[in-house]
C-alpha cells in the first residue's frame, strides 16, 4: 500500500478517463502536455482514483460524444459535446484544449453548451479552428494556450511526468538446442517519455543439454536491474533497455543417466533489448525483445567421469509479452 499512499500525496492534477477509444484517453493526454505548465501531472485511468483531484471524462450519449470535467465532490463542472464531424486525432485535439482552459486555466471561462435537441439530428460544429458563436473555437486564453504550445514542447520534452509501473510477462527462449519458457514481474520508473530505471525478478524453465546418452536438464531463477530509454506519442510507444541479471541455476539429469544427482550454479549475465508498447485503456502492453550474455565457464558434467562434460550455452534471445497492469504517470 506505500505505494498507493505515496500516490496520493505527491498525486496528479487531474484524473483522465475515456469510455470510447476515439478519442482515447492517452491521446488527449499527449494532445493536453505541450499546453499544460511544467511539472503538471495527468493520470491516465489510475485503478485508484486519489482523493481531492478533479476528473475529466470522454463519454458516448445517444451516439454523441462529450468531454465532462467533474469536480473532486462529484459534480460536473462543465461538459461540451465534440463535434461528430471530426475524427479521432481533432477529437483529442479539442479535448485537450477545452480541458486544458476548464482545469487549468480557471472554470467557468467556456460558455456552456446546451445538448443537442431530440427532434432532430445535431448539426456538424466546425472545428476548433473555425469562427462563429455556434463554434467549438477556444476562449482567448486557450487559444493562447494552443499558440504557445509549439514552442513549449522541446522545454515540456525535458520536464515529462514520472512514471510508476508494476508489469508482468510471459517469455519463450532459444538457448542453444533448448526452448525455455518463463516469467518475470518488473517494476518501472522514470519518465513517460525519457529515461527510467527497471528491476524485474523471474524464473524460466525448460533448458537442456545432451550429455552422454541422456541429457541435462536445468532452471534458472534470476533479478535483474538496468535503465530504459521511452518514447511515446499517443497510445504508441517504444522503448530500449540494458540488463544486468544475477541467477542461480539448478541443474539435473535424467533418467538415462547413471545415478543422476542434481547441484547449482551461479551466474551473472548482461544484456539489452528493445519492445513496442500500446496503451490499451488502463493498461499498456508490450512486446519485447532481449539478447542475455552469461559469460563465464559454466557446464554439467558425469559425476565419476569429469570428462565427460558439456558447457551450457552463454548467449540466449528472448521474446516476451507482457503487460503493466498498474500505470501511473
Amino acid at each position: 500500500m506505500w505505494f498507493l499512499l505515496a500516490f496520493w500525496m505527491v498525486g496528479p492534477e487531474l484524473v483522465l478517463r475515456s469510455a470510447t477509444v476515439c478519442p482515447a484517453a492517452a491521446d488527449v493526454a499527449a494532445e493536453m502536455t505541450p499546453l499544460l505548465p511544467a511539472g503538471t501531472s495527468i493520470a491516465i485511468a489510475p485503478a485508484l482514483d486519489p482523493p481531492g483531484v478533479d476528473r475529466a471524462e470522454l463519454v458516448v450519449a445517444d451516439g454523441i460524444r462529450w468531454v465532462r470535467l467533474i469536480g473532486s465532490d462529484g459534480r460536473t463542472v462543465q461538459e461540451r459535446p465534440l463535434p461528430a464531424s471530426v475524427d479521432c486525432a481533432e477529437a483529442a485535439r479539442s479535448a485537450a484544449v477545452l480541458l486544458a482552459a476548464w482545469q487549468f486555466q480557471g472554470h467557468g471561462e467556456l460558455p456552456a453548451a446546451a445538448a443537442p435537441a431530440a427532434s432532430k439530428p445535431p448539426a456538424p460544429a466546425p472545428l476548433l479552428a473555425a469562427a462563429g458563436p455556434a463554434s467549438l473555437a477556444p476562449s482567448p486564453t486557450a487559444a493562447n494556450l494552443s499558440r504557445s504550445g509549439a514552442a513549449a514542447t522541446g522545454a515540456q520534452a525535458a520536464s515529462a511526468p514520472a512514471m510508476l509501473a508494476i508489469g508482468a510477462e510471459a517469455s519463450l527462449g532459444a538457448s542453444g538446442d533448448s526452448r525455455p519458457v518463463g516469467g518475470a514481474a518488473e517494476l518501472l520508473f522514470g519518465k513517460a517519455s525519457g529515461p527510467g530505471l527497471r528491476a524485474q525478478v523471474g524464473a524460466t524453465f525448460g533448458y537442456s543439454i545432451p550429455i552422454a546418452d541422456g541429457r541435462a536438464t536445468w532452471n534458472r531463477v534470476s533479478a535483474g536491474l538496468g535503465p530504459m530509454f521511452q518514447i511515446h506519442r499517443g497510445a504508441w510507444g517504444a522503448a530500449a533497455h540494458a540488463d544486468v541479471q544475477g541467477a542461480r541455476l539448478g541443474i539435473s539429469g535424467d533418467d538415462r543417466l547413471p545415478a543422476p544427482r542434481g547441484g547449482s550454479q551461479l551466474a551473472l549475465g548482461v544484456g539489452g533489448g528493445a519492445r513496442a508498447l500500446r496503451d490499451v485503456g488502463p493498461l499498456a502492453m508490450w512486446l519485447d525483445a532481449t539478447v542475455m550474455w552469461w559469460p563465464g565457464n559454466h557446464e554439467v558434467f558425469l559425476l565419476g567421469s569429469p570428462a565427460d562434460s558439456r558447457a551450457l550455452p552463454q548467449v540466449e534471445v528472448t521474446v516476451a509479452l507482457g503487460t503493466y497492469f498498474f500505470l501511473w504517470r
